[in-house]
């Protein structure tokens, strides 16, 4: 396990660009290291990693890593392990709803990690099996912790290709976040009525 994340961290650490450092600092605040890459570069970077090792891991293992990536505080590393699970679920894997979630809960405190997640690990995994995806789905929605409601969000967003009778599950999700206080979760919320209303003229809000 530890050679397939030091791998990843030693090519982050190759391609690091201390020039754009400023630029993602004003995005992200001060509360993670950054080494200025490109999040595109970063994907590209895990996946080679991702394909030219996984032969030399167990499939089970692939969690471990990707958690020990996530517990960093550099900006790049908790989002290659963000990648990491994206690609480890789109090879078919399945990982456990409550294992995502404590993931959030754990290692999840900010828009553009939230995001992430929820596009690359789990909207597929709720495309996988969409009846049950749902039901996780209005369940996250209550759920007491910002992030985890925030991934409820957009995570339909990005299963709205590929999933039958999204709009009117989309509408009944808006419907539960009518007192959302949280300001970071109402963004996803108006994101979600502007996804809703590019096919459908019913007033949502």
């Amino acid at each position: 396990m530890e050679g397939l994340s030091h791998s990843i961290t030693s090519e982050l650490e190759l391609h690091k660009q201390p020039d754009k450092l400023k630029g993602r600092d004003k995005l992200l605040g001060a509360e993670y290291i950054s080494l200025g890459i490109p999040l595109v570069d970063v994907r590209k970077l895990v996946v080679k990693i991702y394909s030219e090792q996984i032969h030399k891991y167990e499939q089970n293992s692939f969690l471990s890593i990707a958690e020990e990536l996530l517990s960093s505080d550099v900006y790049e590393k908790k989002m290659a392990g963000i990648f990491l699970l994206g690609k480890y679920v789109k090879d078919k894997h399945v990982i456990p709803y409550e294992v995502l979630e404590e993931l959030i809960k754990t290692y999840v405190n900010e828009w553009s990690l939230c995001d992430t997640f929820a596009t690359e690990v789990l909207a597929p995994s709720l495309l996988r099996n969409w009846e049950n995806g749902k039901n996780i789905l209005h369940s996250w929605s209550n759920s007491t912790n910002m992030w985890i409601r925030r991934s409820a969000l957009v995570g339909v967003i990005k299963c709205k290709q590929g999933s039958k009778d999204w709009h009117k599950f989309a509408h009944s999700l808006v419907s539960i976040f009518s007192t959302e206080k949280e300001s970071q979760v109402n963004k996803a919320k108006k994101w979600l009525v502007k996804e809703i209303q590019k096919g459908d003229i019913t007033n949502v809000e």
